[in-house]
């Protein structure tokens, strides 16, 4: 077991940090550690990281934490990196 984050308005997956901690599978975590918001964008981190290709025209995928975001760039290589996204860049994101 691992723990989660469950938003407080629609139940659905939190980011990691935010909402109530609960216990739930590896799976879930992971899902945790990679959401900005959650399905209802009630529940949003302040911190959110994305990992970019080298060139910077691809988004390889979106993080809650500097740490979750720094090893997934480690694990895209390529000279991927992570990158903390301002509040507009992350308002964009969870709106689109």
């Amino acid at each position: 077991m691992a723990t989660i984050y469950i938003c407080k308005s629609c139940a659905g997956l939190a980011p990691v940090g935010i909402g109530y901690a609960a216990e739930g599978t590896a799976a879930e975590a992971q899902q945790c550690a990679e959401r900005i918001a959650c399905e209802c964008g009630q529940s949003r981190t302040a911190n959110a990281w994305a990992v970019l290709n080298c060139p910077c025209t691809r988004i390889l995928g979106l993080y809650s934490t500097e740490e979750a975001a720094t090893a997934a760039a480690e694990w895209f290589g390529s000279c991927s990196f992570a990158y903390r996204l301002d509040d507009a860049e992350r308002d964009r994101l969870i709106a689109a």
